[in-house]
């Protein structure tokens, strides 16, 4: 059964985003916004009075060439039709992002979400909630990727990180300096990007929406350390923060996660902490608590999206942890 969608979801899957302003002319002054980003710009900035910054721009037109390249004509004109109609009803009852979500706006947001997720399900390969997907020899939704076990450890959290990242609903942060280089499966990487949905990217991305993906898989999203990836919503509950800690050639670069589900209480389900090694090229996975209520993936991916360490039972599936932790060694 599908769970109702707080609104933000269902009216942009996308990012909130930098401080810079869209025009009408589009992303940067370029193209014209499609039909659907133009009236989801109206909603934000007339509605809402919001900016509608170009990260949010980029974000949703993103997401709509990835409908139109992919599914057909027909079911792109669908999603777009009922991605607006969802946008107009939240308008009519005057709801914007970060109010209380009423029981009229939570209606009005799962009549007009099912086909946009019954679309990305069947189009781009995203799974219902709550669904697992994958078998007991690893690679999932049909690919024959090779995944590794994650190896257990004994959990030994760190003190907490001092450098908060402010993420919006369905964000990715800007390009976080490791402070060293690390060997990612045979490429070195000194860079990586936070997503608000409890993934880290080592790989330049915008994508920061929203179902846990399948492990290993080439796709829209690679190069993954999944520390409970799952649609989540910082802004409800918690804190995002990173440190660089010990002296080289033994930096560690730490990341604290802790977010509510997008339909939570306020109450993280989510608090983990990432701890990424310079001289060994290891990454543990330390999870205080991750409660279920929706499927999740963990696991580390590489950047072609061909290798991955990860446990079946913890990709694509409802899962609860406690003072758990995990690690694997992605050197090449």
């Amino acid at each position: 059964m599908m769970r109702a969608m707080r609104p933000l979801r269902l009216l942009s899957l996308l990012l909130f985003g930098t401080s810079c302003g869209v025009n009408g002319d589009g992303v940067g002054g370029g193209e014209p916004l499609s039909a659907a980003c133009a009236t989801y710009q109206s909603y934000v900035e007339d509605t809402c009075g919001l900016d509608f910054t170009e990260a949010l721009a980029e974000a949703c037109e993103s997401r709509i060439r990835q409908i139109t390249t992919t599914c057909s004509s027909e079911e792109a004109d669908i999603w777009s039709s009922s991605y607006q109609t969802g946008i107009v009803c939240m308008e009519a009852l005057g709801y914007c992002p970060g109010d209380d979500l009423s029981a009229e706006a939570s209606a009005c947001q799962t009549t007009h979400y099912a086909e946009v997720a019954e679309l990305e399900r069947t189009c781009l390969g995203y799974e219902t909630e709550g669904t697992r997907v994958g078998g007991d020899t690893g690679g999932v939704d049909g690919f024959n990727g090779s995944c590794t076990a994650l190896e257990p450890i004994a959990y030994n959290l760190e003190a907490p990180a001092s450098n908060v990242v402010s993420l919006f609903d369905e964000q990715v942060s800007d390009a976080l300096p490791l402070g060293f280089t690390v060997d990612w499966f045979g490429t070195p990487v000194d860079t990586l990007w936070v997503s608000s949905n409890g993934f880290v990217s080592v790989a330049p991305t915008s994508e920061g929406c929203c179902d846990p993906v399948a492990l290993p898989k080439p796709d829209h999203l690679n190069g993954l350390i999944s520390i409970a990836m799952t649609d989540l919503d910082p802004t409800l509950g918690g804190t995002i923060a990173w440190e660089l800690r010990g002296e080289a050639p033994n930096r560690r670069f730490v990341l604290d996660y802790a977010a509510d589900r997008a339909y939570g209480d306020g109450d993280p389900d989510v608090q983990a902490q990432m701890v990424l090694f310079e001289a060994s090229n290891l990454v543990e996975i330390h999870t205080t608590r991750l409660s279920a209520g929706s499927a999740v993936t963990q696991g580390i991916e590489s950047l072609d999206g061909t290798e991955a360490f990860c446990d079946p039972d913890r990709v694509q599936n409802d899962i609860s942890l406690s003072l758990d932790a995990v690690r694997a060694h992605v050197g090449g």
